[in-house]
């Protein structure tokens, strides 16, 4: 099959199953925008310069990155796997009509890369201004103690939040791949 109609065909499964990928990419948006506040604040060298615990604040946060992405990674499994369980009588359907299942795979990882790609995007981009105001609302709180606190585009939460995502999707995919090949049509059919 051409490339192109997998692309359309993407495309078009997104777009006909929205009701069940807006929340996903949402989510996926969510978790992308929480790692990077979090990771962009612990690396943030204004915080350091509080007085009483600045030095304490990056490495608490840095360890609480680890923990946002864990949870991330939790929650985007959960949500992928409704979606594949919604989805597995149009896989089983598919599959019976003559598409084989590397057909399928090729669709999955076409789907998959669109939504990461949108995710990295907006995740970030909504990661840049939550960290704004969580910078500023911090700077408010702390009073004059945080007179040089100032919010920082970092690479280290960019690259950090898009590195924990895309090997969250790709887990997301080959437990796809799994859950496909290790069924048949039938079994595909009757799941949902």
């Amino acid at each position: 099959m051409n490339s192109r109609i997998f692309l359309r065909l993407s495309r078009d499964n997104i777009k006909k199953n929205a009701k069940m990928y807006v929340p996903y990419i949402l989510t996926c948006v969510l978790m992308t925008a929480m790692i990077y506040i979090i990771r962009s604040l612990s690396v943030n060298p204004d915080l350091s310069s509080i007085p009483h615990g600045g030095a304490t604040l990056p490495k608490l946060l840095k360890y609480g990155s680890y923990v946002t992405s864990a949870f991330a990674v939790v929650i985007v499994f959960y949500s992928n796997s409704f979606i594949l369980q919604r989805r597995s009588r149009e896989f089983g359907l598919l599959n019976i009509l003559g598409m084989e299942k590397r057909h399928i795979a090729k669709l999955l990882l076409i789907e998959t890369v669109m939504i990461a790609a949108i995710t990295f995007v907006l995740g970030i981009a909504v990661g840049i201004g939550l960290e704004q105001l969580i910078t500023g609302l911090l700077a408010n709180l702390l009073g004059e103690h945080a007179s040089k606190l100032s919010a920082h585009i970092s690479m280290t939460g960019i690259l950090d939040s898009v590195a924990v995502m895309a090997v969250t999707f790709v887990g997301v995919f080959l437990f796809a791949l799994r859950t496909l090949h290790f069924s048949n049509p039938i079994e595909l059919l009757s799941a949902a």
